[in-house]
């Protein structure tokens, strides 16, 4: 089982911003983890058996996939979370990943440069998606 991405690695790093709240710590996961399931690239399988009903709350909108990705995952992202294709394109991108999201322009709140101060919302999340929709054509040639 490969993990990817914890919440915790970030929250507790030292250059986590202690005005924060921990749940930034999961932000960049989130929004990874919703475009993945969008295209169809998380493995729902899991969630459908285990908390139908968190789920369904997820795919109305009644909760957001931050919410939903630390309170179902606890803010862990594992191969086992996505498809075998998304775990091929996760393996292969999501470390470059890290490092595309901290140069995106996206809205951070007030007084924070860190990326771990983007806000969660639907201006970011159109910036991110449009970046893992150019990487995922780039790495899988479509």
């Amino acid at each position: 089982m490969t993990a990817y991405d914890k919440m915790k690695w970030h929250s507790d790093a030292e250059d986590f911003p202690q005005q924060l709240p921990t749940n930034q710590g999961a932000v960049h996961i989130a929004f990874f983890y919703r475009w993945m399931l969008e295209h169809q690239l998380a493995n729902t399988t899991i969630i459908e058996e285990d908390d139908p009903e968190l789920y369904e709350q997820l795919m109305q909108g009644q909760i957001t996939a931050l919410d939903f990705f630390i309170e179902f995952y606890d803010g862990v992202l594992l191969d086992e979370d996505l498809t075998e294709e998304g775990a091929a394109f996760a393996s292969t991108y999501y470390d470059v990943y890290l490092t595309d999201y901290e140069n995106l322009p996206l809205q951070l709140f007030d007084g924070n440069d860190s990326m771990y101060a983007a806000i969660y919302n639907e201006e970011n999340y159109v910036l991110v998606a449009r970046l893992l929709e150019g990487k995922f054509k780039v790495e899988n040639r479509i």
